[in-house]
């Protein structure tokens, strides 16, 4: 049996798509895949997305709550959902999990 460390555990509940990335991750029903946002702005540079990229709007509304933890997400000319963290704070915590988790051995968000 495989043992994931706890620490992977905590970052990846506080790093899940969240608001209109989940919905977006559920409405294309594609695995979605994490990436820093150095890595996710290349993409755009590339011009590489089909699909987006789009910017979490959540707390932009009437009513809504102030959300300081948005996410940009999109889909990727090969089919892949991709996401990642705009807040500094869930950057930092990004980068923690990627020198977690074993390069070879991905973990899934499913």
């Amino acid at each position: 049996m495989r043992q994931i460390d706890i620490r992977v555990i905590e970052l990846l509940k506080d790093l899940s798509p969240r608001h209109q990335c989940d919905d977006y991750v559920h409405g294309h029903e594609k695995i979605p895949f994490l990436m820093s946002k150095t890595e996710f702005n290349e993409f755009y540079r590339q011009n590489r997305f089909k699909d987006g990229p789009y910017k979490d709007t959540f707390g932009d509304g009437e009513m809504e709550p102030y959300n300081p933890n948005r996410q940009a997400f999109g889909r990727l000319g090969d089919g892949k959902v991709v996401y990642c963290e705009l807040s500094e704070h869930l950057q930092e915590k990004t980068e923690k999990l990627f020198k977690l988790m074993p390069e070879d051995d991905p973990i899934s968000l499913e």
